[in-house]
């Protein structure tokens, strides 16, 4: 993911946005430590566990990280990212991020 993806990311998230983001396995890691590292004094909680990474801030906002093979059922969220070309054009991976983003009136961003 470039880096002016992810300082979109925070600053959303940074104004209490909840964010999915979906992206290719070898990009969760340094997308998440990105993502952290930009927040700053803001960042509440950094998970690091595999498979739960995720960046919380002070503000209520988050940013959630999962690959695409990730079911993306349960999940709500303000905004479903999708990072990578191939899931932007997975009809399976679209339609579950637009039922994340159903209940709050978000939308789906594609890279």
């Amino acid at each position: 993911m470039n880096r002016y993806a992810q300082i979109g990311l925070t600053a959303e998230a940074k104004n209490g946005r909840r964010i999915v983001c979906v992206l290719p396995r070898v990009d969760t890691r340094p997308t998440m430590e990105a993502v952290a590292a930009l927040g700053g004094e803001d960042v509440s909680r950094v998970c690091r566990a595999n498979g739960a990474e995720r960046v919380d801030f002070t503000s209520g906002g988050s940013v959630h990280f999962v690959t695409g093979r990730h079911s993306l059922r349960g999940m709500t969220a303000d905004v479903v990212f999708l990072a990578s070309e191939r899931d932007g054009n997975d009809p399976e991976t679209v339609e579950s991020a637009r039922l994340v983003v159903l209940s709050t009136g978000g939308g789906v961003v594609r890279s």
